[in-house]
């Protein structure tokens, strides 16, 4: 589902002035809950609509419609947030739509943390942009405006909507922990002998430090786990699964995987996983008390594990203790880039600036995105944004963009366009045909409702380096957007003859995925953490990435065939990839459809995918699948019943359940039934309303256009009628209590 693509929320503060306000001058709210469908992905969001209809049916009211929908999650993790809303808003009616995403993420609710990073995750290959994605921001600034009829490009998908701060508060919790991937079996450890187990084992450790190099959380948990399996007397393999699983937050089982192997291995050994886990685990004191009984044995006194214990003193607020055993470790370590990385962070947080400065001129020489992420990252996070942009702009022997563009990347994943904008045209200063510089402007001007400027921006990218393929890649999802189809396709396969890379590079990240971020309201004082890109399954490399854009053009502009071949080759680069509903969209009759079950033979690893397994059960519904069926409606009823039981203990007067546009999952109407809550039937609705599918479908071939959504509001108005005492227009409700 396209939950997944909305890859890139972050936490920020609470405010609450507006609501205080709001509530001592009375009135009625409905709370809405539930995820992208809530939230508005694809168009304008049904509650911003159904408070204009309530609007107009009781005059002289006044009406409150609060969105709390948070894309990417689950009924649990809805469930888990509902208690504070419920005491917070103090709902007249609540309208839940959950239970999708149920089928590919089955994570249950996270624990908030704004704490930052373990250090142990920073030194597996991450991005260096998703670690300063990661760090705490101040000073807020403007959001991408609002929507009118000319931003709209002709495509109810191209929205952005203003978030509220609270929105953002807690959608990080819930969605940047994205549930673990199946693993597929692929060897039988009891038929093999001790040294080939030891043999593949060193294999899949090493196929997981390349799958963390290229952003690909998932499978090298899985290439974790066999190793871990071959040999769990191994400390090594026990560590990097063990890590693996805390990034899913899956710590329970990291702490097992650590047990498991504590009879074979020495327990010095284990030492600095454990203090990896209690880092990820907030306990910041037993991490560094691990690491440091680490460090006490010569192999594995390793720059590493100082690091470790010095990144947890640093969490622990513990500075000057941790600025000192920087010290004592580079005297061991003179080279150490990490070390150094680290000794620049605390100078700038003990207020040190100038030997941070004079850190970072000396770290970029041989280390320049390490130099990048620890001091721009630090800067920002200290609000010393002046000093950030003072190292990018310095003056360099040759016309160096280098640092502005990363500066630029960074504001960008922050939230901060006119800092990010104010950077991309010093570089351009210095570079006027830097494609690189012109395509990042270009996304900008889109994201602000400035397409006209953002198309010209991309041609002159194009201009100035025809071999890139970045440029006809932003001019065609552009036209995409536009509904400009056939163009959008041309563009892309331009893109494509540029040869896109087909790995992802880990400096440049943030930019590729920029255009599925989201950014903060204006005049936020401050926030708390921000985005976890690493953390969303799958990623695409730019490739796959033009390949897909170039087969949702194709899908759009009635060219299926063609379609269907480029939504392969992105499985093929991608099986775990969330957008295999769409290709199995183009296979309408039950021949075809069974037909494309035979891509397990072309793609082995879709086996594993949560949509195609999901397919693949509605066609061939065998034991496992009716009991995995089973288990998800199962935990999506109790979810939803728990969810009608907390609201009426806070006295909220209606509970509406809802089906979605395309589905009609069971436990919800079950829920309904059994709770005595309303059920909105919005398939049945669309059903009876429009006429063809294009009339309320999105540009992304999921979620609602505005049509779709003010369908929903039309729905759940009139269910909202008679319990909140006003007119209804006379057409019957879809639903009601079942």
């Amino acid at each position: 589902m396209a939950e997944l693509t909305l890859r890139l929320l972050g936490y920020v503060s609470l405010k609450s002035a507006a609501l205080t306000r709001h509530e001592s001058a009375g009135g009625t709210t409905i709370l809405c809950e539930g995820a992208s469908f809530v939230w508005g992905v694809g168009g304008r969001s049904f509650p911003e609509q159904l408070q204009e209809r309530l609007q107009k049916a009781g005059p002289g009211r006044a009406f409150r419609v609060i969105n709390k929908g948070v894309p990417g999650t689950n009924s649990a993790q809805m469930l888990a947030t509902l208690p504070a809303h419920l005491k917070q808003y103090r709902p007249d009616a609540l309208i839940i739509l959950t239970g999708y995403n149920n089928t590919w993420n089955n994570a249950a609710a996270a624990v908030p943390t704004t704490e930052y990073p373990a250090f142990g995750e920073r030194l597996w290959g991450w991005s260096y942009i998703y670690r300063l994605g990661r760090l705490l921001y101040k000073g807020r600034e403007r959001t991408y405006k609002s929507p009118d009829s000319e931003c709209a490009l002709n495509n109810e998908s191209w929205v952005y909507r203003q978030i509220n701060a609270d929105e953002l508060a807690e959608a990080g919790p819930s969605i940047n922990k994205t549930a673990a991937p199946e693993c597929a079996e692929a060897w039988s450890p009891e038929k093999l002998t001790t040294q080939q187990k030891n043999k593949l084992s060193s294999i899949y450790k090493n196929k997981t430090n390349l799958l963390l190099k290229s952003g690909k959380a998932g499978e090298a948990l899985c290439a974790a786990k066999a190793a871990f399996e071959l040999a769990p007397y191994d400390a090594d393999a026990a560590a990097r699964l063990a890590r693996l699983y805390s990034k899913f937050s899956l710590h329970e089982k990291a702490l097992r995987t650590l047990k498991a192997t504590e009879g074979y291995a020495a327990s010095t050994a284990l030492a600095p996983a454990y203090g990896e886990y209690y880092h990820a685990n907030g306990d910041y004191a037993l991490s560094a008390e691990y690491y440091s009984k680490a460090l006490k044995t010569p192999q594995a006194a390793s720059a590493f594990n100082y690091a470790g214990m010095i990144a947890a003193m640093t969490a622990a607020g513990q500075r000057r203790q941790a600025m000192s055993e920087v010290k004592k470790a580079e005297a061991i370590f003179p080279d150490s880039h990490e070390l150094a990385t680290l000794k620049l962070r605390l100078h700038a947080e003990l207020r040190q600036y100038d030997q941070a400065a004079q850190l970072f001129d000396a770290l970029k020489e041989k280390h320049r995105f390490q130099a990048y992420a620890s001091y721009f990252g630090t800067m920002l996070r200290l609000g010393e944004y002046a000093r950030a942009e003072k190292a990018a702009s310095a003056p360099a022997q040759t016309p160096d963009v280098e640092p502005l563009l990363y500066l630029a990347r960074t504001y960008s994943g922050a939230g901060m366009p006119s800092r990010e904008e104010k950077m991309l045209r010093l570089a351009l200063e210095r570079s006027p045909e830097n494609a690189e510089a012109l395509v990042m402007l270009g996304n900008l001007k889109e994201a602000e409702c400035e397409p006209g400027e953002a198309e010209a921006l991309y041609g002159k990218a194009q201009a100035s380096a025809p071999k890139y393929w970045g440029g006809y890649y932003a001019a065609g999802t552009l036209n995409l957007k536009r509904g400009n189809f056939k163009k959008a396709a041309e563009l892309m396969g331009k893109a494509l003859d540029c040869n896109p890379p087909d790995t992802l590079d880990p400096d440049l990240l943030g930019y590729y995925y920029r255009e599925e971020q989201y950014t903060p309201q204006a005049g936020q004082p401050r926030a708390i953490g921000i985005i976890y890109p690493e953390e969303s399954v799958p990623m695409l490399t730019p490739l796959a990435k033009t390949l897909l854009s170039r087969a949702r053009a194709y899908a759009f502009g009635g060219e299926t065939a063609k379609a269907r071949t480029d939504y392969i080759l992105v499985l093929e680069k991608e099986p775990a990839s969330d957008r295999f509903h769409e290709l199995a969209g183009l296979y309408k009759n039950q021949n075809e459809r069974e037909g494309l079950l035979s891509l397990e033979n072309r793609i082995p690893g879709i086996r594993t995918n949560p949509q195609y397994i999901a397919f693949k059960c509605s066609l061939r519904p065998d034991q496992s699948c009716l009991s995995q069926v089973k288990e998800s409606g199962d935990g999506l009823k109790r979810d939803l019943s728990q969810a009608v039981m907390l609201a009426r203990k806070a006295g909220v007067k209606a509970i509406i359940l809802s089906s979605y546009p395309e589905h009609s999952p069971e436990p919800i109407a079950q829920a309904a039934q059994n709770a005595g809550a309303f059920y909105a039937d919005i398939e049945t609705a669309f059903r009876s309303v429009f006429r063809t599918r294009a009339d309320y479908i999105a540009r992304d071939n999921t979620h609602c256009n505005t049509a779709g959504y003010s369908e929903m509001a039309e729905v759940y108005a009139g269910l909202l009628a008679e319990p909140l005492g006003l007119k209804s227009e006379g057409r019957p409700p879809f639903g009601g209590r079942p």
